[in-house]
This record gives C-alpha cells, sequence and structure tokens, in this order.
C-alpha cells in the first residue's frame, strides 16, 4: 500500500509545462513547406538494407528519386536523424528518442547540403508535398 501513495504521490508532482513554438506569424504551410524542400540537395525514396551500426551509419539502397542527382541503386551510408521535420518542441529534441533506421524499413529520406544523414519525411508531410507540387509522384493518381 505504501508503494501505491508513493507513485500516485510521484504523479501528482507539478512539473513545468513545455510549450512547442507555433509555426512563424505569416507564412503558410505551403510557403514553409516550400521552404524546407527548397533546402534539400536529394529526396529519394530507398530501403534500409543494414541497420545502424556502433558509429550510427546506416545502409540505405535508392529506388526512387524525386529530386536531385542521386540513381535508383544508389547506395547512402548515413546516420538516421530526427527526420525532415522535427518537432519545434526543444524539450522534445532534448528527451528524443535515438533516430532509429533498421533493416528492411522504407521509407522517402531528404538529403541536406553537408553532412549525409537519413531524414526520413513522414507520410503526412510527403503528401502535402505532392499536393502542393513540390515534388512529383513516382506513379499518378488516378
Amino acid at each position: 500500500m505504501r508503494l501505491s501513495v508513493s507513485a500516485l504521490a510521484l504523479s501528482l508532482v507539478s512539473v513545468p509545462a513545455q510549450a512547442c513554438l507555433p509555426p512563424p506569424l505569416g507564412t503558410t504551410e505551403e510557403e514553409r513547406l516550400g521552404e524546407a524542400v527548397g533546402r534539400t540537395t536529394d529526396i529519394v525514396y530507398g530501403v534500409v538494407e543494414r541497420g545502424a551500426r556502433g558509429d550510427g551509419s546506416a545502409r540505405f539502397r535508392v529506388i526512387h528519386v524525386y529530386r536531385g542527382d542521386l540513381a535508383a541503386g544508389d547506395i547512402i551510408v548515413a546516420p538516421a536523424s530526427l527526420g525532415f521535420d522535427p518537432p519545434l518542441c526543444m524539450g522534445f529534441t532534448i528527451h528524443a528518442p535515438e533516430p532509429a533506421a533498421t533493416r528492411g524499413q522504407y521509407g522517402v529520406v531528404a538529403f541536406h547540403d553537408g553532412a549525409p544523414a537519413l531524414h526520413f519525411i513522414n507520410p503526412v508531410t510527403l503528401e502535402r508535398m505532392f499536393e502542393f507540387g513540390l515534388i512529383e509522384r513516382a506513379t499518378p493518381v488516378e
């Protein structure tokens, strides 16, 4: 019983709330996403052939190229990242789990100038990129 009361007391301890910053005023989602896509050098679809090793690097094989100079079949060795559009919550990124790139994981990744990293793009953001005409679908939707 004493353990249960202690657990309840700990759950009621007040902690400061961590708020996420809102998007910049005066910009639309299309403008923000267009700017983010403009900063990428490559956007590709592929599969992780080897999960992250001790040095954090994973092996990623390109299947389709949406943007950039890479080609289908190219192999990229790079670490995983928090993603193409990580949250603006500083508290979240501090407490976020290590990014994962597991063998057999398919996805669309973006590469930025500088050190390569696997910036996976979430499906909702990818769909918005198609809707806004920022990239073209591999196969048209009918």
